[in-house]
């Protein structure tokens, strides 16, 4: 599924009924910026690359496949998903929930939208991905939407255990720090220099 389509999925979710006061919607749009083939996450000054680029490849591989990326810390992955959705899936012991609420299913289809769709098949549309949590478990993190009226919400906290295999539905979490623009980089060069020779003015 392309990220146009995965838009389309997002704001069809946000009509599915009104939402309630979620700040956690509210600060995923503000934050993040769609950057293709991945997710800028400007608060953090970390690019996230999508889901569907390390989809069907193992854990072990993920990083290997993908120079300039390595692989999202624990703490990293638990800070994108509280991003979309409620923090009380984190640490929770059980972090899998369905629902069909909509503001489950507007917050399941951005993330799906932003982070990439492992699967994206009309009635199933999925993003999840492999990580190593604080014990060095791999676990998946991530969302699901069933027919468009229930979303799977995936935490990282899940009890569940993978092998890392090769599966169409898991991707992998990448991320790097964020490069600065060229023109951001020669405007902060200006400024610097314009500060130098303030500075030699005053002596």
């Amino acid at each position: 599924m392309t990220k146009r389509n995965a838009l389309k999925l997002a704001a069809l979710a946000l009509l599915l009924g009104p939402l309630t006061a979620n700040a956690d919607f509210i600060t995923a749009t503000t934050n993040l910026t769609d950057q293709g083939t991945y997710t800028t996450d400007n608060s953090t000054g970390l690019d996230w690359l999508d889901l569907s680029v390390t989809a069907n490849s193992t854990y072990i591989s993920a990083e290997t496949n993908n120079p300039g990326w390595r692989y999202a810390t624990n703490a990293e992955v638990e800070g994108l998903f509280a991003t979309f959705f409620e923090p009380t899936f984190v640490d929770s012991g059980n972090g899998s929930q369905q629902s069909t609420d909509a503001a489950s299913l507007a917050e399941s289809a951005l993330f799906i939208s932003l982070i990439g769709a492992t699967v994206g098949n009309d009635p199933i549309y999925t993003s999840l991905g492999y990580y190593l949590d604080e014990d060095g478990i791999l676990r998946a993190m991530g969302t699901e939407i069933e027919l468009g009226v229930a979303a799977l919400i995936i935490g990282p906290e899940w009890g569940g255990t993978y092998g890392g295999s090769a599966r169409q539905a898991y991707g992998t979490y990448l991320v790097r720090t964020t490069v600065p623009e060229p023109t951001t980089l020669a405007l902060f060069g200006l400024g610097l220099a314009g500060i130098g020779l303030s500075r030699r003015k005053k002596a």
